[in-house]
């Protein structure tokens, strides 16, 4: 009887410790379910984190873009302001130039490749059609100062400020500012400002 006892008890503690072992082993397998799962969920969040930095990457990359297409655009629209076809009478020195020097001189501005060329072209005839004039013994009035880097809607604003100016002091003053304009935009091209006053 005491055996028969003693073999229940073991019996009863074996499965006592089997259930506790297995109890264990599926606490354990849970946690490893949970662990992976976890594991997967950072994977994919790590994932969807560089699939967040590839977007955005490709955002800046769009951005910067356009914003160069929109820069180009103004520098155009810019050069466009300054580098127009010349009429007749917008030439410096057109009446002592024939019709065929006036439509040369204008199809070397149209080929000009950048602003500066532009305005070297410009200060250059300057410069020729006065030596032309002395030469001939004639004398013409000088170009508004860095008339070859203006538009004639800005040399024909700055003329018609001069002229409406009611003392020396405000045409002084006006021609400071145009001055000040001229130097910057000298600089800008990349090219020596003038340095006659008119």
């Amino acid at each position: 009887m005491y055996i028969r006892n003693l073999i229940s008890l073991a019996l009863v503690l074996g499965l006592g410790v089997s259930v506790g072992i297995a109890s264990v082993a599926l606490a354990g397998g849970k946690y490893a379910a949970k662990s992976g799962s976890q594991g997967q969920s950072r994977g994919i969040s790590g994932q969807g984190s560089q699939m967040d930095n590839t977007q955005l990457y490709k955002g800046n990359m769009k951005m910067q873009k356009n914003e160069k297409i929109k820069m180009s655009k103004e520098q155009k629209l810019s050069r466009n302001m300054i580098r127009h076809q010349l009429n007749h009478n917008e030439i410096y020195g057109h009446e002592m130039m024939s019709a065929e020097q006036r439509n040369q001189y204008r199809d070397r501005l149209s080929a000009a490749q950048s602003d500066k060329e532009w305005a070297q072209l410009r200060a250059e005839h300057q410069v020729e059609i006065q030596t032309r004039a002395r030469s001939q013994g004639g004398e013409l009035d000088p170009p508004v100062l860095g008339e070859h880097m203006m538009t004639t809607k800005e040399r024909n604003r700055y003329e018609d400020r001069l002229a409406r100016a009611s003392s020396d002091a405000q045409r002084n003053r006006i021609r400071e500012e145009h001055q000040i304009l001229i130097r910057d935009r000298a600089r800008e091209l990349g090219i020596d400002p003038p340095s006659a006053l008119n």
